[in-house]
């Protein structure tokens, strides 16, 4: 990042420069970001994979076109409107369709077939309103981008600021909500043991209803904020949707701030990652791209089930350096063993020595157990590792032996 200074008539403007990847990265990971939280949530209370989340937040994404091309406003002053419609659209979805199947049993298969035909409903709803919008007021209601109705602030777009410090006021939001209020606390009695949640007094339903809308509302706000950074359709969330599963299976389903991480790690990943393989590979694997969050998923349903937040790091490396430890000692034990099983077979008094030759001079022998040993020997042997024994000794396995003034045998053992 650079930041220049320009002086322009009286006043004195202040331009950052960026490059482009990396503030496309940024503001992809906090979109993504929130999308993941809203579906951790849902799946937190209601332990449903909600399939229509994405198109949740197509909602948010046509409530910005109508403001800014019908309504000519400013769309930011928008997204608390595209905030109560879609977790409105939510909240509806769980109270008519979801909730009644979870109080006749339905089994997890079941809730989610039915969150898919949700989903195909709700993109009928958006293809219909974009036909109404292109025939009624003669708007581009497919394949269209809003950046040119974005602000700028020193020479960037707003959407790189207002998306990142959203992403950061929702977490904080949600922090002190579970953590510090009668609310948060009855929420995570829900989460955690919903039926003894309900006998000490806790609305269960309620609960799980206000989740609900909280995370398509949250949907609602990502959405609206996307068409100043993706060319956007009626299909958009359905595109989006595996990037938002994988945030959230990678951080954690069952870890609100899981989400945070697996939406910036995800972001990242398949912006800068894409990027790079591009430069590295040519251009023909960015059609790819969306191959990044399956891989993602398959990873961490294999390595960590339970997302990077579920894992136990700190006994996990207590674990890893117990067993580093343990293994050295192990090798170490064998070591020691196998060279004084070595020994007896040969009937070595000494050790092992490494001979090294030169051509006018003695061959010196240096000790493997002990280096400070050198045994000069007057004549000429090649060089390689040998083993000194006791001409009185016999050794079992020999390729050459040869026998100094002293009556020492050395012993060749090329390995």
């Amino acid at each position: 990042m650079v930041c220049l200074a320009v002086e322009s008539g009286s006043l004195l403007e202040v331009v950052l420069t960026v490059e482009p990847i990396y503030s496309e990265a940024v503001i992809f990971s906090s979109l993504l970001t929130l999308l993941s939280i809203g579906l951790t949530l849902t799946y937190l209370t209601t332990k449903v994979p909600n399939f229509a989340h994405g198109t949740l937040a197509t909602i948010g994404t046509y409530i910005s076109l109508t403001a800014a091309t019908v309504w000519k406003g400013n769309l930011y002053y928008f997204l608390g409107l595209a905030f109560v419609m879609s977790g409105a659209t939510a909240l509806v979805q769980y109270v008519l369709a979801l909730r009644p199947l979870m109080r006749k049993g339905a089994s997890i298969v079941g809730l989610m077939v039915t969150t898919l035909a949700i989903d195909i409903i709700l993109l009928a709803v958006l293809n219909i309103y974009a036909d109404y919008l292109s025939r009624q007021f003669k708007v581009l209601s497919r394949y269209f981008y809003l950046r040119p109705y974005d602000f700028s602030i020193a020479g960037q777009r707003g959407i790189l600021i207002v998306a990142p410090t959203l992403t950061v006021v929702t977490v904080t939001f949600l922090y002190v909500v579970l953590t510090r209020t009668k609310f948060g606390v009855a929420m995570r009695a829900a989460i955690m043991n919903p039926s003894l949640a309900s006998v000490v007094g806790v609305n269960v339903n309620l609960i799980y209803a206000l989740s609900w809308f909280i995370a398509g509302g949250l949907a609602g706000l990502a959405g609206g904020l996307l068409p100043m950074h993706l060319v956007s359709n009626p299909d958009i969330g359905v595109t989006l949707i595996a990037s938002i599963f994988a945030a959230s299976v990678v951080g954690g389903l069952l870890n609100i701030y899981g989400a945070v991480l697996g939406g910036f790690l995800i972001g990242l990943a398949e912006v800068l990652g894409t990027s790079y393989l591009a430069s590295w590979a040519g251009t023909w694997v960015i059609p790819y791209r969306p191959m990044i969050p399956l891989v993602a998923i398959a990873v961490t349903l294999l390595i960590a089930p339970k997302g990077l937040l579920g894992v136990d790091w700190l006994n996990l490396m207590k674990v890893v350096r117990g067993g580093s430890r343990r293994l050295h000692r192990e090798i170490s034990r064998d070591s020691s063993s196998h060279d004084k099983r070595h020994h007896k077979d040969l009937g070595c008094t000494s050790s092992y020595f490494l001979a090294s030759s030169f051509p006018d001079g003695p061959t010196i022998f240096s000790s493997f157990l002990e280096p400070s040993v050198d045994v000069g020997f007057s004549g000429t042997m090649p060089s390689g590792l040998y083993i000194c024994t006791n001409t009185s000794a016999t050794p079992r396995s020999r390729k050459s032996s040869h026998t100094t003034e002293k009556g020492t045998n050395w012993v060749s053992r090329s390995l």
